[in-house]
């Protein structure tokens, strides 16, 4: 496998404690912005697969919506539940845009 960038917004549409999201191949993948860091995850709860970043975020905690599961959206660890964590995801800024990093299957 190999990773391919995908444009998930402009760098100002992102403010401090909110998080946007981008659907790949039917995936959700999500940044989020904690005090002017950004951070990607698999956006995928892992309970119901409720889209992490619809959720409450509390510092560099996200609360899915669905049944309050919380992840750390810093390395994809989730607190409620041992072993059930998320990927954390490369994000950059390129030319006032946020871009997220994805794995890709190799073509053939």
């Amino acid at each position: 496998m190999s990773d391919r960038w995908f444009k998930v917004c402009k760098r100002e549409e992102l403010k401090p404690g909110q998080a946007r999201s981008i659907t790949i191949l039917g995936r959700p993948y999500a940044v989020f912005d904690v005090d002017g860091s950004l951070h990607g995850l698999d956006a995928a709860c892992k309970h119901m697969r409720a889209n992490l970043a619809t959720g409450k975020l509390r510092g560099k905690v996200v609360e899915c919506f669905m049944h309050r599961w919380t992840y750390d959206v810093t390395t994809g660890k989730c607190h409620s539940n041992e072993g059930m964590d998320t990927a954390s995801r490369e994000v950059k800024v390129e030319d006032g845009e946020v871009w997220i990093s994805v794995h890709w299957p190799n073509e053939t």
